[in-house]
């Protein structure tokens, strides 16, 4: 009778535990971890370091990815990764600062 209900709740808190991703995305969650923290120094909160809103685009800063090969894929990964091929790319810029998910959802909202 004990292992079945040590059986039971261990199953509820699984289930709890499995369930916290999607309760988030229901939610509406948009930040990732990483920009949920909030890691400052006191030095940066005190403002002695420079300040930017976020609101403040950063500069548009592109940089140059050199053409050439690159390989693509594994022959020890899953059906989708496979087969370990060379492909070749021409040069393009790309930006250097990526886009969180926090400021793509404000240039939504902003923008319809």
């Amino acid at each position: 009778m004990l292992e079945t209900r040590f059986k039971v709740v261990f199953l509820l808190a699984v289930l709890f535990a499995a369930s916290l991703p999607i309760i988030a995305i229901f939610r509406g969650t948009i930040s990732t971890p990483f920009e949920a923290a909030s890691t400052h120094s006191e030095e940066e909160v005190s403002g002695t370091a420079s300040e930017a809103s976020p609101e403040e685009p950063l500069p548009e800063e592109l940089v140059v990815i050199p053409a050439g090969p690159f390989i693509r894929g594994t022959n020890q990964g899953g059906f989708d990764e496979q087969p370990e091929r060379q492909i070749y790319l021409d040069e393009f810029l790309i930006d250097r600062y990526e886009v969180t998910n926090a400021q793509y959802a404000a240039f939504v909202k902003a923008t319809g």
